[in-house]
Parts: C-alpha cells; structure tokens; sequence
C-alpha cells in the first residue's frame, strides 16, 4: 500500500532562534512621534477631501435647483433630472476613487512624515528624517565604534526634540 513507504529524507532543521532586538527608549519616543504625525496628516488629508465633495454636493445642488425653477418654466424634465443625478454620482464616485482611496488604502510614508515633523520644527534640523534613513543601516555601525557613538548621538539629540514637540505643532 501507499502509506506504508517511509520516506528517507531527513527533515530539514528548525530555524535558527533570534532573540528579539531591544528597541532603544528613544527611537520608542521617535517612532511614536512619526506615527503620530503620520496618523494627523492622513486625517487633515481625509477631512479636506471630504469636505470638498461635500462643498461639490451643495454646488451641485444649487445649480440642479436653479436650473429646476429658472431655466425650465415647468421644471427639469425628468431625463435632465436624471441624468444630473447620474453626473453627480458619477463625479462623486470619482472624487472618492481617486482623492479619497489612496489615503484608505495606503499609509503615509514615514520619512514623508518626519518631513512635515522637520517644517514644523525647525530646530530638528534633518535629524529625524536622517535617523529614519539611517535606521535600516544599524546593525553595520556596531563593528566601528565611531559611527555607533555619531549614529546615538543623532539617536539622543532627536530624541529629545522630538520629546518636547507637541502632537498640535505638526
């Protein structure tokens, strides 16, 4: 029978056990501040979209109107009407496919972020947006002492700007 082969490969070795990297207590402070902006500009990039749909919608219902009761004598004939509907649901759906989708479906990418972070702060001086660039390359700067010191000393100095900035200046 078939289920009475063994088979004689060996199976094949657990994966090697990585013990979780610690995350330094300023990059916690700096990340948080990044989620933070990140979370403020994807909601005041929603909010204005929005409120310009909402802006087209009474445009477009001031127009319907003064078109039902000044430009036709007996009111829009039914086509019109409806075919003005068909406009608006049509522009709207667009409006919301394209402004609006994106920020619903993507994320606001940090060093995007840490940028409006930076305009709003000047004092940070391109120590956020350098420390999330430098961040991927971390593990390089432990075999020499001298980046690992210049790599912190950006890490701490961000860190604590960024500590005293409040969530309402970005």
């Amino acid at each position: 029978m078939a289920s009475d082969i063994a088979y004689s490969r060996p199976l094949p070795p657990p994966p090697p056990v990585s013990t979780p990297k610690e995350i330094d207590p300023e990059e916690t402070i700096i990340l948080r501040q990044v989620e933070s902006a990140r979370r403020r500009i994807a909601t005041v990039e929603l909010t204005w979209r929005v409120l310009v749909l909402v802006a087209g919608a009474i445009v477009f219902a001031i127009i319907a109107a003064v078109l039902d009761q000044w430009v036709f004598p007996k009111g829009m004939p039914n086509a019109v009407r409806w075919s003005l509907w068909a406009i608006f649901i049509a522009a709207s759906l667009a409006w919301m496919i394209v402004s609006v989708g994106p920020y619903l479906i993507r994320r606001i990418h940090p060093v995007f972020a840490a940028y409006v972070v930076e305009q709003a702060v000047p004092s940070l001086k391109h120590g956020l947006i350098s420390f999330l660039t430098l961040r991927g390359a971390k593990d390089q700067f432990e075999t020499d002492p001298i980046r690992k010191n210049v790599f912190r000393g950006l890490e701490t100095t961000t860190a604590d700007t960024v500590a005293k900035v409040p969530v309402e200046a970005v």
